[in-house]
């Protein structure tokens, strides 16, 4: 066949076109024949906007032009990200022009399938006329608001309806890592805020299960600090330690990778410890003066307890350690000679451990390293963020109605019990709903969450969702939870609404992004923000005067004039002039760059954040808020805790307090009874499925292109999920090589994948990097809805993770399943 340069060339243009629509609006895509749609207004803007791809927080320039987005890259100002973007942010394009959007309010009658197109007014009509009437009944605590992953305003103006309207039941489902975190910091530095985390500077990285380089907080900051910590720094070259049961891409670009038997990287922890204590490593001038209970000690009754010192060293000498772990003993001599004399150092301990049921003890474990070797509060290692000056708002006030409502129990059961450390217990709500104890819920709001698919208990979600009378969704995707909703009303797209975001989990500064509607909506939608002010308003005092904003809008402008007044920090600028505020700085001087709000204001606008480069986090009184106002390897904190949930369950029940003590550690499955439950220590993990039945331990892990399944809407994104497989628009479970070849299995053949829970039908990849008692299960397919690009593709972890009591988080544990294969 002959082929002429001029065909050629003809051919060559229609698929560049294709692939440059390829996110476009799908009304701009030429149909056949048809001449496509042309710009009537050439004229080109760039636009500041934030991704919310994904928690990372990065910082965008849209290309519009007549009202379409037509390329999206980095912000280059952006602190976070500095200009680059990973596909995620690219995909974008694909969220707003996805041709499976809601394109305005629906509802169903239940039991039906099907639903019907209808108004903004009347859908809202019957949000308010269905609260009003439980709150006139005294039912307001029967509204249950579940929320999912975001933070900033929308987090605060949910959490204060519910505390204006008086429901207890503002849920969130929090499996962000950073969150998670926090409440390790509490028990050990007293402070409810994540840390943050100075990557860049750090001269050794220990990391225990954290994916840095693919679906960690926030994929392009860590990329580009793994990129500094490598070639940025002349003359240093961090060291970067990679401790995680898969041979992660992490793992591949770490120094060195070291296998870990599942559950047990708190074990190795205090293993490390022991050798830093016994080889006197340890930073003995910061223990001394900044830290409790690593000596034993006594209290104000004259009883003596244990410290970490003791505890280490009589517990978790390197051979239990490398028994209970699979890590040689060499290794972990190895490991603590270098974590302790290569400073500043950091040691983190991320998802990997933390879906675990010892995940507590595990957090402290791993973070008691920092502060043994004094890496807490300086360059290089973790700090505690700074707090926005944002403009406070006023107190609810709160009528009997309201108070009495919020004076009802939780129906998750939260901070009490059982659950006595958890802020959301998430896993309880199935059985709370469906057994009406404490009370029935009468409605519930969904907010950016799915739980029906990322959660283990899924299919009691489901039942539980169809007792609830009244759901409200505002999904603007149907996705499997909203499918069982009453109305949907549906939120705009990223692009199309305003946006903060204050980033909370980066070392070495403040940061507040902010940005505007970046295109005119596409569809008949709305902010959730501007619908719930609009909710809110109709209802009349107490709720009413608790919203005195009209729009989104409002609450930022009002919120904003408090950076301006705080007289810190600067809307963020090119770097020569970023330097010489530095210099500037350093002289002891400030020059306000602008004298009117105003002015700030559009600058804000034009530029995308505000930040304060020169806050300190070193201080001790920001380090430690604990009772002691010291680091507590004996944590009072938990102490603390404990025993007011156990003088609650006497003051509700009349159960003796040693009794209502002991039946709590039971529930929580924890085995020590001494000063050890205070203290880091190393719980073993109960399994789901027999050893001999089900012979591997299943792990899941999270990819960048769809890290918890949000992102399988997005054909880009099923293009590019695994760099390491080359696999796409699928699933697959990795099994070890040699195992496969006993078992008969080549790559790429059909396989079964059993648990006690069920079964499913999955494409096998021989991968090196599984370790032969283990195979490997990726996060993000398995949608049974969330459009044509999701649907029926791959399949779902959920179907065969069984949950177990998560009590001292609440949300599920997905790390303790076992499972079986079966060639097809």
């Amino acid at each position: 066949m002959k082929l002429s340069r001029r065909r050629f060339l003809q051919l060559m243009g229609g698929a560049t076109t294709g692939l440059a629509t390829a996110g476009c609006s799908w009304e701009l895509m030429p149909t056949s024949g048809a001449e496509p749609k042309k710009w009537t207004n050439l004229t080109e803007e760039w636009i500041p906007s934030l991704c919310q791809q994904c928690p990372g927080g990065c910082g965008l320039m849209v290309r519009v032009v007549d009202n379409q987005v037509v390329k999206i890259q980095g912000n280059p100002l952006y602190p976070i990200n500095k200009g680059r973007i990973c596909m995620k942010g690219h995909a974008g394009l694909q969220v707003l022009y996805d041709p499976d959007r809601l394109q305005g309010p629906m509802k169903r009658k239940r039991g039906s399938k099907s639903w019907q197109p209808i108004g903004w007014e009347e859908a809202i009509r019957l949000v308010v006329d269905r609260l009003t009437v439980l709150r006139k009944q005294g039912k307001s605590h029967t509204l249950m608001i579940l929320g999912g992953q975001y933070r900033g305003y929308r987090d605060r103006l949910w959490k204060r309806f519910a505390e204006a309207y008086g429901t207890p039941n503002y849920i969130r489902s929090r499996c962000l890592e950073p969150e998670r975190a926090a409440k390790t910091h509490f028990f050990m530095q007293g402070i409810t805020q994540p840390l943050g985390y100075d990557l860049r500077e750090t001269s050794f990285l220990l990391s225990f299960g954290c994916n840095l380089l693919e679906s960690w907080i926030s994929p392009v900051y860590q990329l580009s600090a793994y990129g500094h910590l490598r070639q940025g720094r002349p003359g240093r070259r961090a060291r970067i330690v990679q401790i995680d049961p898969r041979h992660s891409i992490t793992a591949l670009k770490a120094d060195t990778w070291i296998p870990i038997k599942p559950g047990t990287d708190g074990a190795l922890a205090l293993g490390i410890a022991y050798v830093i204590i016994r080889e006197g490593l340890y930073d003995r001038k910061f223990v001394d003066r900044n830290t409790f209970g690593f000596e034993d000690w006594v209290d104000e009754n004259g009883d003596s307890h244990r410290g970490f010192k003791r505890l280490v060293s009589e517990e978790y000498n390197p051979l239990r350690v490398s028994d209970l772990t699979d890590v040689p003993v060499r290794t972990i001599f190895s490991l603590a000679r270098e974590f302790a004399t290569q400073k500043p150092a950091l040691a983190l301990g991320e998802r990997g451990p933390a879906f675990h049921s010892n995940d507590i003890y595990t957090r402290m474990a791993i973070h008691s390293l920092n502060a043994l070797t004094g890496n807490i509060g300086k360059p290089g290692t973790l700090f505690v963020q700074g707090e926005l000056p944002l403009t406070p708002w006023e107190p609810v006030k709160k009528d009997n109605p309201t108070e009495q409502g919020e004076a009802m129990p939780r129906i998750d059961g939260a901070g009490k019990g059982k659950y006595f450390l958890a802020s959301d217990v998430v896993e309880q709500l199935p059985k709370s709903i469906l057994t009406a104890k404490p009370y029935p819920v009468n409605a519930m709001f969904l907010f950016h969450t799915n739980p029906l698919f990322s959660h283990p208990n899924k299919a009691l979600f489901a039942s539980a969702f169809e007792k609830i009378p009244f759901i409200v969704s505002f999904s603007p995707f149907l996705d499997e939870s909203s499918q069982y909703a009453d109305l949907i009303l549906p939120d705009h797209t990223f692009l199309e609404r305003w946006q903060d975001d204050p980033v909370t989990h980066q070392a070495g500064f403040t940061l507040f992004g902010i940005s505007r509607p970046v295109v005119k909506p596409l569809y008949d939608t709305r902010d959730t923000v501007d619908v719930l002010l609009e909710i809110s308003h109709r209802f009349g005092e107490p709720v009413e005067s608790a919203f005195p904003w009209e729009t989104y809008e409002d609450i930022l402008y009002e919120g904003t004039q408090g950076l301006f007044e705080s007289e810190r920090g600067y809307v963020i600028d090119e770097p020569a002039k970023e330097s010489f505020r530095k210099i500037m700085e350093r002289q002891g001087y400030r020059v306000p760059d602008f004298e009117f709000f105003d002015e700030f204001w559009e600058a804000l606008l034009v530029q995308g954040a505000w930040w304060d480069p020169a806050d300190s986090y070193g201080e001790p009184w920001r380090l430690f808020k604990t009772k002691s106002r010291k680091f507590e390897f004996y944590s009072l904190n938990l102490k603390h805790q404990l025993k007011t949930a156990a003088q609650t369950i006497e003051k509700e029940s009349g159960i003796p307090v040693d009794q209502a003590l002991e039946a709590i550690l039971n529930e929580q499955g924890l085995q020590v009874r001494d000063d050890r439950l205070y203290l880091p220590h190393f719980e073993p993990m109960p399994y789901a499925g027999d050893k001999k039945k089900y012979p591997f331990h299943l792990t899941t892990y999270k990819l960048m292109s769809y890290a918890g399944g949000g992102g399988a809407n997005q054909p880009w994104l099923q293009e590019n999920p695994a760099v390491h497989l080359k696999d796409k628009w699928d699933s697959w479970v990795e099994i070890n090589p040699q195992v496969a070849q006993n078992m008969g299995i080549t790559d790429g053949d059909w396989v079964w994948l059993e648990s006690p829970k069920g079964r499913v039908k999955v494409k096998a990849r021989l991968y090196a990097g599984t370790a032969p008692n283990m195979v490997n299960l990726p996060v993000g397919q398995g949608h049974l809805a969330f459009g044509r690009w999701a649907k029926g593709r791959g399949v779902n972890p959920n179907d065969l993770v069984i949950n177990m009591d998560d009590t001292l988080k609440g949300f599920g544990v997905w790390g303790m399943t076992r499972v079986r294969i079966k060639k097809i």
